[in-house]
């Protein structure tokens, strides 16, 4: 907890405002998580792997 806290401050915004740029300049995007359509379940797929009986 000692040391000089604005310039550790200032060296905090000047990294993040530096790295914002560069991936502004640079085209970095996050990835982004794909929606995958629920499948429709198969006839007979039971829990346990057999067959279910009709009730």
């Amino acid at each position: 907890m000692s040391g000089h806290k604005r310039i550790a401050l200032l060296a905090g915004i000047v990294v993040g405002a530096l790295v914002r740029l560069f991936s502004v300049r640079h085209g970095w995007r996050l990835p982004v998580k794909k929606a995958r359509r629920p499948q429709p379940p198969v006839k007979g797929d039971g829990v346990d792997g057999m067959e279910e009986e009709p009730r």
